[in-house]
């Protein structure tokens, strides 16, 4: 597979951080581990009330992966313009069009496909737009309320940094982040019910997920002026290891309790934990990209790279297929019996290689042709015409 090339789609190919592909392949692990557990071995409440071995919380705790996408959005997609990079119309205009390129294309076969499954064309075309559609098109749509979330980000990121480059602007952020602040607080002190219909735009949308954007911006604002600190605080590999051991710990006792109580609960009753989540993973990509800590070989290596590459195809298709595979069996069982059986671990295992065949394929013949027209469009020149070095690229 000598066309798998890591920097494909980069807009300037000096610049590219392989840590941050490796973490993207760490994120659809979570995600696909995820769905494959919650098809293959839970019934209803999943392991809600249950005791499970420490690491594996990592997996049974629901979106924790998602999550660490939108931190790896909010420093990837920021960082140009935060070193500099123009904010003329030219700019912004080839900053919407290098994401077209990125998402659309695959997006819109995945959605083509369930329309074509379900014979649903109006929530299909509302599909195209980005819109939530609930789960009218299972098992298609099932993660597309990322992407949903995702596109709004990318819809505000050019004004939010257009605003930050100007005192007055800097005033309406201050005013709006006060006003998105006592709303979030609101939202989370009531319970989901009470919030009837606006329950999940209000807590999957970019709304509800800004923390995690925000913590991702916080990174490579830092990232851009040099790593103040970083000299001090990660001066030697064992300071680093030390807190990454450190985070990893916290994020394992946050996910730990999410398992506990059920994502359910966490969605209606406990949203705050999707914050502090994103606060560690976000921690976790500044030491990453700022030290090696003992240890980072276990990530950063080719394996993780790789699937880091294909993540998007993988993100879109694996749903279905663990689905069509899986379902006829589990459905047969009994809930006891199937963590017992040899059939649904093989099942799993071969429904998980299949997921990453097709994606390989969906890599290279959908993503792969626009992603090379993508990396034709001129890297953002700083503000002042002087070429800005930057990692692009869809989580």
């Amino acid at each position: 597979m000598s066309w798998i090339d890591l920097k494909s789609g980069l807009r300037d190919r000096s610049f590219h951080l392989v840590e941050l592909e490796c973490l993207r392949g760490l994120a659809i692990w979570l995600v696909v581990l995820f769905h494959t557990c919650s098809m293959a071995f839970w019934r209803d409440d999943g392991w809600e009330g249950h005791e499970v071995p420490w690491p594996l919380a990592f997996v049974t705790a629901g979106r924790t992966g998602v999550t660490l996408f939108f931190v790896l959005s909010g420093f990837l997609l920021s960082l140009p313009f935060l070193r500099g990079a123009a904010l003329d119309r030219r700019s912004v205009g080839r900053f919407y069009g290098a994401r077209v390129l990125r998402i659309v294309p695959a997006y819109y076969l995945a959605v083509a496909v369930a329309i074509a499954y379900t014979g649903e064309i109006a929530l299909g075309a509302e599909a195209l737009l980005f819109r939530v559609v609930g789960l009218e098109l299972f098992p298609f749509n099932a993660v597309w309320w990322s992407l949903s979330t995702e596109v709004q980000f990318y819809l505000l990121l050019p004004l939010f940094m257009f605003l930050l480059r100007h005192p007055a602007g800097r005033v309406v952020l201050v005013m709006a982040g006060l006003v998105w602040a006592g709303a979030f607080a609101a939202s989370l002190a009531v319970d989901r019910g009470a919030l009837g219909d606006w329950a999940e735009p209000a807590r999957n949308s970019l709304f509800g997920r800004l923390p995690a954007f925000g913590f991702g911006m916080a990174v490579a604002l830092w990232y851009a002026r040099g790593r103040p600190g970083a000299e001090r605080w990660l001066a030697s590999r064992w300071a680093a290891t030390a807190v990454w051991v450190v985070l990893v710990l916290i994020l394992g006792q946050l996910l730990d309790l999410a398992t506990r109580v059920g994502e359910g609960m966490v969605f209606r009753e406990l949203h705050w934990l999707h914050g502090l989540e994103a606060l560690c993973w976000a921690l976790f990509l500044a030491v990453l990209v700022s030290a090696r800590p003992v240890g980072a070989g276990l990530l950063v290596n080719s394996f993780f790279a790789f699937t880091g590459k294909i993540s998007y195809s993988l993100f879109l298709v694996h749903q279905p297929i663990l689905f069509f595979m899986l379902y006829p069996l589990v459905s047969s069982l009994e809930a006891d019996e199937l963590l017992v059986s040899p059939s649904v671990w093989g099942l799993s295992a071969l429904a998980i290689a299949v997921s990453c065949a097709v994606a390989l394929v969906t890599y290279r013949w959908v993503e792969l042709p626009f992603l090379r027209l993508k990396e034709r469009l001129p890297a953002a020149p700083r503000a002042g015409d002087e070429e800005v070095a930057v990692a692009s690229g869809r989580v």
